[in-house]
């Protein structure tokens, strides 16, 4: 999980990093948005396996993050619709 976090993490930055210096950056965003989306839900649901029963009980946190992270992908768009825009963009790069 934690190399899985940082490197959501490392994205993340390196599309800021790229919009700091004003660098085109539609698809390292759109990596970013994807994987950090991915990793933040599958996350959270393996730290709800963790605790077990406890994990969807209102008395943990691991509860209300696990519900935050799986409300996450939708407000911006489908995590599937962010992987399809950067494969179109990469197949048209390379």
């Amino acid at each position: 999980m934690a190399t899985q976090i940082d490197a959501a993490r490392l994205l993340t930055l390196r599309a800021g990093d790229m919009i700091d210096k004003g660098i085109r950056c539609d698809v390292e965003c759109s990596m970013a948005k994807w994987y950090g989306t991915e990793i933040g839900v599958n996350t959270t649901r393996q730290a709800v396996q963790i605790h077990g029963g406890n994990g969807v009980t209102k008395e943990f946190v691991v509860e209300r993050l696990a519900r935050e992270a799986i409300i996450g992908p939708i407000p911006d768009g489908t995590t599937n619709s962010e992987a399809d825009c950067t494969y179109a963009d990469r197949g048209s790069s390379l």
